[in-house]
C-alpha cells in the first residue's frame, strides 16, 4: 500500500490551536460515518493513493513552490512529521486557498492529462486513472471552492 492523502477545511486560525487539534481532526474521520459525513459536506477532501498521480496532473513533477499548480495537493507550510519522513501535515492558509480556487477553477482536464500523459503511464492503467482523476479534480475543486468562499484554511495529512 502506498501514501494515502487527506485534506481538512478548517478556520483560518485553527493552526492556532496546535498539531494534536488538527491531527484529532483527521483521526475522527477513520470512522466510517465521519469519513461520509465529511466527505457529502465538502469538509474533507481524499485524494486517497492517487495523490501523487493527480499532483503530476496538475504539476507536470514540480515539487511545490509558490506557484499557484503547486499549491491545491502539496502546497503550503510543513507544519508537523509524525512516523516516518512522509508521515507529515501542511498547512495552506487563506490566501494560499484563494490562489489554488483561482487555479483549479481555470484547468482543463482534458489538456493536463495529455500534456502529462507520459508521466502518468508511469501510475498504472490510464483508462482507470483518467476516470479516477476526472472525478477527484471535480472533489478538489468543489473542496478548494467551499473553503474559499467560508475564508477557511486547509490542512492537509499525507499518511505513510
Amino acid at each position: 500500500m502506498g501514501n494515502s492523502m487527506r485534506m481538512r477545511r478548517v478556520p483560518a486560525d485553527a493552526l492556532d490551536r496546535g498539531i494534536a487539534f488538527l491531527e484529532d481532526g483527521f483521526t475522527a474521520t477513520r470512522q466510517n460515518e465521519v469519513f461520509t459525513r465529511e466527505i457529502e459536506s465538502g469538509t474533507l477532501c481524499s485524494l486517497a493513493e492517487e495523490w501523487q498521480p493527480m499532483d503530476v496532473l496538475l504539476t507536470g513533477v514540480r515539487f511545490p513552490d509558490p506557484e499557484p499548480e503547486c499549491l491545491p495537493v502539496l502546497g503550503g507550510v510543513h507544519v508537523a512529521s509524525f512516523e516516518t519522513p512522509v508521515d507529515v501535515m501542511i498547512w495552506l492558509d487563506t490566501d494560499g486557498v484563494r490562489a489554488a480556487h483561482a487555479y483549479l477553477e481555470g484547468i482543463d482536464f482534458d489538456e493536463r492529462f495529455e500534456r502529462h500523459r507520459k508521466r502518468l503511464e508511469f501510475y498504472g492503467d490510464l483508462g482507470y486513472l483518467e476516470t479516477d482523476l476526472r472525478r477527484r479534480l471535480s472533489n478538489l475543486q468543489r473542496f478548494y471552492a467551499l473553503a474559499d468562499a467560508a475564508g477557511e484554511a486547509v490542512v492537509k495529512r499525507v499518511y505513510a
